[in-house]
């Protein structure tokens, strides 16, 4: 019974782990996905078009370096995420 107990205890532990790194990691795509919309967003249309983007992918984009970046987080923590 204390083996089941101490198990128990240590899967709600391991639990709480992951949800703070999936939180954590999270937040460090979000402030990525801020930064590349404002960083694209002062971008002249010519300097967008120099790059590929036009003005109406920056959204797509910043969505899209969020993803990248929890996946990198991802990969950091081992795939635990």
């Amino acid at each position: 019974m204390t083996a089941l107990a101490l198990n128990t205890a240590d899967k709600i532990g391991q639990s709480l782990v992951d949800f703070y790194k999936k939180l954590d990691a999270h937040f460090k795509a979000k402030a990525l996905q801020k930064r590349t919309r404002r960083e694209l967003s002062r971008l002249n249309d010519r300097e967008l078009q120099d790059i590929g983007l036009s003005r109406g992918m920056i959204g797509l984009t910043a969505w899209e370096a969020y993803k990248i970046e929890v996946e990198r987080q991802t990969r950091k923590h081992g795939g635990v995420l």
